[in-house]
């Protein structure tokens, strides 16, 4: 009786190890690695899993028990959208990695993960050959090219049999043409079919990245105008978005919010305004409304106001001879807004360092916007810099200036010029003196 029971207890206890599978690893440089956390990806969001200390750059994380396969992400250092290694998991085997902040991941023990990492790598190695053709190249070589494509595609379904990640190689099948064509020709048509044999609702296709990349890529890459050196009117790559966002409607809302989010700040972050507006004014804040992201749709709204070339949004504060209107200010050619505090250390560093050179800033005046909770610190700090305009917004971050402006930290400076529009944000103290060509000495 007692020897059955042992044995139960014993072929029990192995079961439940075998059931939990484990992500190990080693990173590198040790020193810049103390802890993981590992979240589930789920399209357009996470869920926290586990989480372990690193230790002289090993960790092991134990996977709880019945973990669902899907992509999960290792968060390794803040912010977590930045520093991160995605891997795969199919439920049944254990994952090795070594990874490297300078060369990032190499999966030691894992199928799945290899066979995509050697699939991705083979199939960027064709793109390079690709992007490198000249514009009249003879229709022979682009067709061996073409063909070379389409052959690691079949190599990698063939040894992909069986694994989780054979769902992305087919979804990533290269546009094949029915009939010879040339290279513009051949951009032109990849355009039109974007997107027609691809799972778009596939949970795995919208985690892995894979989806989002193909949508970038729709928008912004390989355009038959980029082969001449240019790129398309803004008026076309709006259509491209609204293709694609046809597309995207049967994901959730979640993951649209998400993808067009990163089609929007690229956009942003390359003066394309009316791209902008448009996914901002067509989707974004109508999406972010309808998820209760109030943040996404105040910044977004945010940054199209105090985008460079618009006016910078009105001021009043009472200064020694009354009320101060920033759009009245007359009698500079240059304006700089700085929002502060009394209670922020970088401000008091940089501050006095400004006043200083204020008298070096060609013909220009410093509005020092002060954010406090209380008027009696602010008044005793800026009867220190007397050659600043003062203004105070009682309330600190939840003030109207501080909504307004979108000061997610303490000092933010703005320079307009004399129509009071904005013309540079600088970073820091030094930024400002760069822009007026001060030495910062």
């Amino acid at each position: 009786m007692k020897k059955g029971l042992l044995c139960f207890l014993i072929l029990f206890t192995s079961m439940g190890l075998r059931s939990q599978n484990q992500i190990t690893g080693v990173l590198s440089p040790p020193e810049e690695f103390k802890w993981l956390i590992a979240y589930r990806l789920i399209p357009g969001s996470q869920r926290y899993v586990a989480d372990t200390q690193v230790n002289d750059g090993s960790f092991v994380l134990s996977l709880p028990k019945g973990a669902p396969a899907g992509t999960y992400r290792l968060v390794y250092a803040v912010p977590q959208e930045e520093f991160y290694v995605d891997v795969f998991y199919n439920g049944k085997e254990n994952i090795e990695l070594h990874f490297d902040l300078q060369d990032g991941s190499d999966f030691v023990v894992s199928e799945e993960n290899r066979t995509w990492a050697d699939y991705l790598e083979a199939m960027a190695e064709v793109e390079k050959a690709m992007a490198a053709v000249p514009r009249d190249i003879a229709p022979g070589e682009w067709q061996a090219i073409l063909q070379r494509q389409q052959d690691v595609q079949e190599g990698f379904l063939e040894r992909s049999a069986g694994l989780m990640v054979r769902e992305l190689i087919m979804a990533n099948k290269p546009f094949v043409p029915k009939e010879p064509l040339g290279l513009k020709d051949y951009f032109v048509q990849k355009k039109k079919g974007f997107l027609d044999s691809v799972p778009v609702g596939s949970s795995l296709l919208q985690t892995s990245g894979l989806l989002k990349n193909k949508v970038l890529a729709h928008v912004y890459t390989d355009h038959p105008e980029q082969l001449e050196g240019g790129m398309p009117a803004e008026a076309q790559m709006q259509l491209l978005v609204d293709q694609a966002q046809e597309k995207l409607t049967q994901t959730p809302q979640k993951y649209q919010l998400d993808v067009l989010f990163d089609v929007w700040n690229i956009a942003q972050n390359n003066g394309l305004h009316q791209l902008t507006d448009h996914v901002a004014t067509k989707y974004l804040q109508k999406l972010a409304t309808d998820l209760g992201d109030t943040e996404m749709a105040h910044f977004i709204e945010a940054e199209r106001t105090l985008r460079l070339g618009n006016k910078a949004p009105d001021m009043a504060w009472q200064g020694p001879d009354g009320t101060q209107n920033l759009w009245e200010m007359e009698g500079a050619a240059n304006y700089v807004l700085v929002f502060w505090s009394s209670g922020c250390s970088h401000c008091l560093k940089e501050l006095p360092l400004l006043h200083e050179k204020v008298g070096q800033l060609p013909n220009t005046k410093v509005i020092a916007v002060g954010l406090e909770e209380d008027e009696v610190p602010w008044r005793s700090v800026t009867e220190e810099m007397p050659l600043f305009a003062h203004a105070l917004s009682l309330g600190k971050w939840d003030s109207e200036l501080a909504k307004t402006y979108d000061i997610r930290q303490t000092p933010t400076y703005f320079v307009l010029d004399a129509e009071k529009r904005f013309v540079h944000k600088p970073q820091d103290y030094g930024g400002v003196l760069r822009f007026f060509s001060v030495d910062n000495e």
